[in-house]
């Protein structure tokens, strides 16, 4: 999808935080509705389909259509673009999945947040529950969700900049399974034709940085690089906690062959208070990516990363 990290949802929350299981949704009612997205008193408006545990959402990004069309159950997401007949195709809980999709990207919050039920409001004329997703004392997202339609209705986002996303104009009606389907005549495109990643400059110090033995703690400094292998069989968390009262940012991003295997903006986690931390993790095998590079951006970061068994 073209780049829109700068207003990706999964961005806004902090590149990192935002996939898993949030609201154990179980889809069940078919409906058509517009999406309503505000950030910076600049609001878009989109269209989205539902039906059982698949949607499709109709996008326009810098001019430019894209269908993104997602299955629940399959854990898919495939995103197409119509000029040019191609599309993508990557898990629901990827990088570039997430900065695009408020309802996946609310889902990876969850994992790393705590959901707490505080009331119930109507939306748009459905019956919905609210719930907050807390991070210690600071909230960071708030859902409406409705058991009638088994979907969420509104998701918000605090912080800097505020990000709602609200549908409207919901009508039940039924919703043909050829919305979700793949049309004819399109191509897929390689991960190395998706796009071409522009190496940063920091990228060029990584290797003349040592690997570290796992598990490991330390403090590291603005501008510093720390390596860790990625082993067959072993994920790999990253835990970077703020140490000073104001602002600090590290990035926690897979390499393979000495370059980043997205964009690095992508892995970028900011932290704005003393004790805010990020915990990103990585299940990745040798062959996707051959290490996890870390690099403090800003400030001072109390920086821990582990290794943990992958399921089979």
């Amino acid at each position: 999808m073209r780049d829109n990290s700068s207003a990706g949802w999964f961005t806004i929350v902090c590149i990192a935080f935002l996939l898993s299981t949030c609201l154990n949704i179980s889809f069940a009612a078919q409906f058509v509705a517009s999406m309503s997205e505000t950030m910076d008193n600049v609001t878009r408006t989109n269209k989205i389909y539902v039906k059982n545990d698949r949607y499709r959402m109709e996008l326009e990004e810098e001019g430019h259509k894209v269908f993104v069309l997602v299955d629940q159950t399959a854990g898919l997401t495939r995103i197409l673009m119509p000029e040019e007949k191609v599309y993508m195709e990557m898990a629901n809980d990827d990088m570039q999945s997430l900065m695009n999709d408020p309802f996946q990207a609310a889902k990876y919050t969850e994992k790393m947040g705590e959901k707490v039920k505080t009331g119930a409001e109507k939306i748009n004329g459905y019956d919905c529950d609210v719930y907050a997703i807390r991070s210690g004392n600071d909230e960071l997202m708030q859902l409406w969700f409705s058991n009638t339609l088994g979907f969420p209705l509104k998701i918000a986002i605090t912080g800097e900049p505020a990000r709602t996303m609200e549908l409207k104009d919901i009508k039940v009606e039924e919703v043909d399974d050829e919305v979700f389907a793949m049309p004819v005549g399109y191509s897929r495109m390689s991960s190395r034709e998706e796009k071409v990643i522009e190496l940063p400059d920091w990228a060029h110090r990584v290797s003349l940085v040592a690997f570290v033995d796992l598990p490991f703690e330390q403090m590291i400094f603005d501008e510093e690089i720390v390596r860790v292998r990625i082993v067959a069989g072993k994920g790999v968390r990253v835990t970077g906690m703020n140490k000073l009262d104001d602002k600090s940012a590290f990035m926690a991003v897979p390499f393979k062959d000495g370059k980043p295997i997205h964009e690095p903006t992508m892995y970028l986690y900011n932290m704005t208070w003393n004790g805010e931390t990020w915990n990103p993790s990585f299940e990745l095998t040798p062959e996707q990516a051959d290490e996890v590079v870390v690099r403090v951006k800003d400030g001072t970061i109390d920086l821990k990363i582990e290794q943990f068994d992958l399921k089979d």
